[in-house]
This record gives C-alpha cells, structure tokens and sequence, in this order.
C-alpha cells in the first residue's frame, strides 16, 4: 500500500478540528501521514492537535504565521512525502472510506486526479447532497471545459493527487491569493491536460456558514480579479479558444459579488463591476451568460441589464438596493 499524505489546514478551529482529524485517522486506508498545518490559530486549535499527535504518530503538526489557506496547503504540501496527496480543510470531514475508494480507482486508472462529491452540511445537519457535477473519466482538455463552464467542482479538497502530477503542474506557482485560489489552481492543472476520474460518490462533507447564494465581501474580495489575470494568461498561453469562458467567468464574479452580495456597495464591489464593465461584452452576444440571465429571478435581469447599462445606472440603482434589499 502507497503512502497518501493528507494535509489539513485550520485557522482557529478548535470546536472542528478534532472531528475532522478522527475522520481522517480513522479512515479504513491507513497508510497515511496526516499533516497539520496551523495557519496562526490563536484559540485552542494548537493545544488539540498537539495533544491527538501522542496517540497516533501519523499525525505532524506545523505552524505558521497566518497567511490564508492558499499558503497553508503549500506549506503542507512541501512537508508532503506520500505518492498520492488530499487536502481537508479542518473545518469539514471526510467519510471513512473516502481514501479507501479514491486510491482503489487511482491505482485501477492510473489517473492523475480522482474526483468525488461531496455534501454540504450546517449546525442542523445535511442541507445538500449532490451538486452540479460530472462523473465519469475527462481527457485532454475535457476537465478543463468542465472547470471553466462550472460543471465540475472547482476545490482543492475533493480530490485526490498524484504527487507526481502536483509536482509536474508546479503546485506551489499557483497565486498567492486567498479568494479565488482553489479555481486558479484547478485551471493551472486543466492546461496540462490531466487524465481526472469523477466517482459517483460522495466523500466529502463541507460545512457551510451561509446557506443563502449571497455572498457577504471583505477585502480579500479584490483578489477575484487577480485570480481572473491569472486565468486568463494559463488560457491564453495554451490556447486560443476559450474567449466566451473567459468572459463568461469575469460575469460570475460580477453577478455573485455585485449582482446577489449582501454587503452594502463600496469600493469592493466597484472593483469587481470595473473589471467586468472594462472587457465591454454585450450579455446576448455569449451564450453562456445568455444561458444564465435567462435562468436568474426577474429582479436579478432587471439589475444585471440595468447596471450594465451605464455607470450613471450602476450608481443609482446600487444605491436604491442598498436602501430596500441589503442589510
């Protein structure tokens, strides 16, 4: 049985972290190195992990400064040993046999990435369980489309990695970013034209804080159109024809984080609208915006159209909805 190196991020977890590392060290694979790294925690998260490393030594745990996820995961995964790599993040948990079943189709495959679902869970339990994602085995540039076209879950943590293929797609190039990262890196593994296997299985559970599709900004926010440069330059080096995705993924910032985000509007936001504003696509003239608009509620068409109209519109009705819809 190979080595798998299962790296764990947190950033004051302490009421998770100890569930999240049992689902690991408890797995029905147990050839694993089960690495910590703690991401400046200022709570307790320290003093638990420390203490579950007594009772299993495959547990290591690292600390740095705090420095966002982006940069934990690659400081695990240079502490990494295992042929095969999986990231957690300590917040969530995975099923028992999560390894178990990923490594069998690996080894079976000889895939450079494993796939799996995952299901969303809050305090009140199990709140989604199948999500909108593909199954099945992806050549060439086919996990790449299914990245970019938002059919394929974009995380770093429902997946299982040949260390070989990290190392070859130079895991630790990806950008030093907080939001946006897992996604940059998913298209940096795309261009290289893996060979992914998607399971019909869900593995994985992700806690979620937020139920609502809105999304609340904070500074880290700006760093969507970082990612987005980011991109759009892999894409544009290795191909030429992914223009419409291009677009259409600068519009899905603009239409969660302006569009549908619960904080007032302010600079964040203006910048994101900026962004997407400046590369002057006309929403009917690319299909997959087109696809999306005709999908979303009446009052989202009318804001999109509106606010796209002209920068006097943007300002007046984003100050109207500030008024009546945000909190």
């Amino acid at each position: 049985m190979d080595l798998v190196s299962i790296i764990i991020i947190g950033y004051n977890v302490e009421k998770y972290i100890k569930n999240c590392i049992e689902s690991v060290t408890n797995q029905t694979y147990k050839n694993l190195e089960i690495i910590f790294v703690d991401d400046g925690s200022t709570d307790n998260t320290s003093d638990i992990v420390k203490s579950m490393t007594l009772f299993d030594k495959r547990i290591l745990y690292f600390y740095q400064k705090n420095q966002g996820a982006n940069s934990a995961r690659k400081y695990g995964y240079k502490k990494a040993n295992g042929k095969y790599i999986s990231f957690v993040d300590g917040d969530d948990y995975i099923d028992l046999t999560t390894i178990s079943n990923a490594y069998k189709k690996i080894k079976e495959t000889n895939a450079d990435i494993i796939c799996f679902d995952y299901f969303t869970f809050n305090a009140n339990g199990i709140i989604k369980q199948k999500h909108a994602y593909l199954k099945g085995e992806f050549y060439g540039t086919k996990f790449l489309d299914s990245i970019l076209k938002r059919e394929q879950a974009h995380f770093l943590w429902n997946k299982l990695y040949t260390t070989h293929f990290l190392n070859n797609m130079d895991f630790l190039s990806i950008p030093s970013i907080t939001m946006g990262d897992d996604f940059a890196a998913n298209i940096r593994m795309g261009v290289q034209e893996p060979f992914v296997v998607a399971l019909d299985m869900s593995l994985y559970f992700y806690r979620s804080y937020d139920t609502s599709i809105s999304r609340k900004v904070n500074n880290h926010y700006t760093e969507l159109n970082d990612m987005m440069i980011d991109v759009e330059t892999q894409l544009k080096a290795n191909y030429n024809i992914y223009e419409d995705l291009i677009n259409y993924n600068y519009f899905l910032n603009f239409y969660y984080y302006v569009v549908r985000n619960k904080s007032p509007y302010g600079k964040i936001q203006k910048s994101i609208y900026k962004t997407w504003k400046d590369r002057n696509i006309s929403l009917s003239e690319n299909s997959y915006i087109q696809k999306l608009v005709n999908n979303c509620a009446f009052y989202e068409k009318i804001l999109i159209r509106l606010i796209n109209y002209s920068d006097l519109f943007e300002y007046i009705i984003t100050k109207i909805y500030d008024i009546f819809a945000r909190s």
